[in-house]
């Protein structure tokens, strides 16, 4: 009896997986005063109808539950082992799944690598299919995209695989120039030979034009913007030309007002030297007028006209004046001096011979020389700053070499010209080629007009040397009474030109005046007829010049060479014109220079001061400044 209740509680109870197996040993040792008469045993109970009873029968209510059943996995103990699925050695592996490996974790299992159980282990999962574990970004589900690996394992890569993505838009590019032509576009994990990754080329035959060409003046649209040159914002400005406004129209423009276009816009040119854009006769080579107000040349000066005739010119030497409109500068020496407060003068000469030189002395200093072309040019007198400037121009040349004709003078429109100081001393030279300046800046003994310099001899250095001004009756090879040619200088003593004879002596009355002649006399064998000549020469000065001092000079040639006989002519002809009456006529005789030539500029300086030590010696009273 206690058997059974104890069979009935194990049935009772919840399936215990544990239950031990029982085999029924026990003696019922119990007694008891009641006498049992059944000892049947107790029937066996199998609810579930499985063979099974309990205690064996773990669960009497699942059939499918008893000792020896098949363990299946769904989470019981089937064969009342007290093992469950995995747990069960026994289990039924048709009843597990398959579960395969994922080392890279990306939920797709390598198809090599299984195992079958209920529950999936540790790094395994239901899908297989995973053509590389080791790499979680290639699997069957995967998209397929550009970078040269099979991602959805379906052994096609990139290109070879239709499911591809990712891939790249390539243009063809047939100039090189990185941009490709819209059209031709090839899309791809790898780029066609011959293309790239962008678009945009308008020319893709020309290297040069693309969108990343920069916009230059060309009227080709470079960078493909379909602007082309100055329509386009972007254009370089380095390609393009300034221009500038002529808004007078003389072809020169304003230089303060450039633009940058490739086209010149209406209205501007290239050039930028137009000093005056509201004046169409201003411009650079236009032409200077004097006294309009505008600067013609553009020179940066405006210019005003001096008239020839103006008080303030003051012409030196025998120069024409027949011409109202010029003056002839004939003798060497010869110009004008006047005094400029200004920076810029400029003399309109014409030269007859086109050898003629020029001198601009400023301040008492030479400051320019002038070689001058045959025909009208302009000279600009050079030298001057902050004024005002005493100027003296003169003719360095003689007159072999014709004359120079002044046509016209200009100061700066703001220059003021008045006339210089009257001279200290005036002096009058009557000579051969030794006054005139023969070869005076060559040893050569040359008669080439580049080599005379009037204002270099002794003449003119004297002359400046007391302050004064000169005039010189001055040519080569001309005697006192034979020449190298039939006029001697009593044919040209009272001359402008030549020997015309027009010479107004009331014009220039000297206060010194000297002869240096007899050189070419000597050489033509002139003898002593020659004192005579002398004498009557130094009348006709007299009576020209009433007050002057007179001085007879000679040399430095071999007219005053040991043993020349002309000294002493010379001697005879001053002691016969003292003897008359006259004892302002003086003898100066220059040093021998020792081979006869002519005297260059060293010997010039001698003589000069040896003539200007002849004149303080007779006149203290002209004392050199």
């Amino acid at each position: 009896m206690i058997g059974w209740m104890v069979w009935l509680l194990g049935c009772g109870a919840a399936k215990d997986t544990s239950f031990p197996e029982i085999t029924e040993t026990e003696t019922d040792t119990e007694t008891t005063t009641e006498t049992d008469t059944d000892t049947e045993p107790a029937p066996a109970v199998d609810l579930d109808g499985d063979g099974a009873s309990p205690p064996e029968d773990c669960d009497d209510a699942d059939p499918g539950v008893y000792p020896g059943a098949i363990e299946v996995c769904d989470g019981a103990d089937q064969d009342c082992d007290a093992l469950v699925d995995d747990a069960d050695p026994s289990l039924d592996l048709g009843s597990a799944s398959v579960w395969f490996a994922d080392v890279d974790e990306d939920g797709l299992g390598d198809a090599a690598v299984s195992v079958a159980a209920c529950v999936a282990p540790a790094g395994h999962v239901a899908s297989g299919g995973d053509c590389d574990d080791a790499d979680p970004a290639r699997a069957p589900d995967h998209p397929e995209i550009c970078g040269g690996v099979d991602e959805d394992c379906d052994g096609l890569v990139d290109d070879d695989d239709p499911s591809v993505s990712g891939a790249t838009a390539w243009y063809p590019d047939v100039d090189g120039d990185g941009a490709g032509a819209d059209d031709g576009v090839v899309v791809a994990c790898v780029a066609p030979a011959g293309s790239v990754p962008s678009s945009g080329d308008c020319d893709d035959a020309a290297p040069e034009v693309g969108p990343a060409a920069p916009e230059v003046c060309n009227t080709i649209d470079d960078d493909c913007d379909g602007l082309v040159d100055d329509e386009d914002p972007s254009r370089d400005p380095a390609s393009a030309t300034v221009w500038y406004p002529d808004v007078d129209g003389d072809g020169f423009g304003d230089p303060s007002a450039p633009l940058a276009a490739c086209v010149a816009p209406a209205g501007y040119g290239v050039d930028d030297q137009d000093c005056d854009d509201a004046h169409a006769t201003a411009f650079p080579g236009g032409e200077e007028l004097p006294d309009d107000g505008v600067d013609g040349d553009c020179d940066g000066v405006d210019v005003r006209s001096v008239p020839l005739d103006d008080a303030a010119l003051r012409w030196v030497g025998r120069v024409d004046v027949t011409d109202p409109s010029s003056r002839a500068m004939h003798w060497p020496g010869s110009g004008f001096v006047t005094v400029v407060d200004g920076e810029r003068l400029w003399i309109e000469v014409e030269d007859d011979s086109g050898s003629n030189r020029l001198v601009v002395y400023v301040d008492g200093a030479l400051v320019h020389t002038a070689a001058l072309v045959a025909g009208a040019q302009w000279v600009e007198v050079a030298g001057l700053g902050p004024g005002p400037h005493t100027v003296a121009v003169s003719k360095r040349t003689e007159t072999f070499e014709g004359d120079i004709t002044v046509r016209r003078l200009w100061v700066d429109a703001t220059a003021t010209v008045v006339p210089a100081p009257d001279p200290a001393v005036r002096f009058e030279f009557y000579g051969d080629s030794i006054t005139a300046g023969y070869s005076v800046l060559c040893a050569c003994n040359l008669g080439d007009a580049e080599y005379k310099a009037h204002d270099l001899t002794y003449a003119a250095r004297a002359t400046r040397a007391f302050g004064g001004e000169h005039t010189a009756i001055a040519l080569s090879g001309v005697g006192i009474v034979r020449s190298w040619w039939a006029l001697d200088m009593f044919d040209y003593w009272d001359a402008v030109r030549d020997a015309d004879g027009a010479w107004d002596f009331g014009r220039y009355e000297a206060d010194v005046v000297v002869v240096n002649l007899g050189q070419n006399d000597y050489w033509l064998g002139v003898r002593d007829n020659i004192t005579p000549a002398y004498a009557e020469f130094g009348r006709l000065l007299r009576a020209a010049h009433p007050s002057a001092e007179i001085f007879f000079a000679l040399g430095s040639m071999d007219a005053v060479a040991p043993g020349s006989p002309m000294p002493g002519r010379l001697g005879a002809a001053v002691d016969l014109l003292v003897a008359e009456g006259d004892p302002a006529v003086h003898l100066v005789l220059f040093d021998y220079n020792g081979d006869g030539t002519h005297p260059v500029d060293a010997v010039q300086q001698d003589m000069a001061d040896a003539l200007v030590a002849a004149i303080a010696a007779a006149r203290p009273d002209l004392v050199a400044p």
